[in-house]
């Protein structure tokens, strides 16, 4: 797959659906994508109305875990404070998987506190 066609493919609507299949195909190549596949990605986010199956791009994102696409899904997120869109609540899934293998977790992990548990809490 070369990332520029498939850069191309992800900017046009009428391709976007399909490159998006061939994206989740790659499934474990993520350190091999392009930064502006990512890009493009990170657009598409911004625009939840032009993928077919939004669950279904949701789980690519989580696949994907770029950090990048962190600022567009909570910006997303944030415009719909009633959480009325079709896109929030497979948004809201990616982003927490996201978060939660981000490094900034993983390093908060490190250094927060145990919990407190009966056998420690004396």
């Amino acid at each position: 797959m070369s990332d520029v066609l498939l850069d191309e493919r992800l900017a046009h609507p009428e391709s976007r659906n399909d490159a998006l299949e061939e994206l989740e195909r790659v499934d474990g190549e993520r350190a091999e994508l392009d930064a502006r596949v990512l890009a493009q990605v990170s657009a598409i986010i911004r625009e939840p109305q032009s993928v077919t199956d939004i669950r279904k791009f949701a789980s690519l994102l989580v696949n994907l875990d770029a950090e990048e696409f962190i600022p567009p899904l909570v910006e997303m997120i944030s415009a719909d404070p009633e959480c009325g869109s079709d896109y929030t609540s497979s948004y809201m899934y990616a982003l927490g998987c996201i978060l939660d293998e981000s490094e900034y977790a993983c390093e908060h992990r490190k250094t927060s506190p145990q919990p407190v548990t009966a056998e420690n809490a004396l």
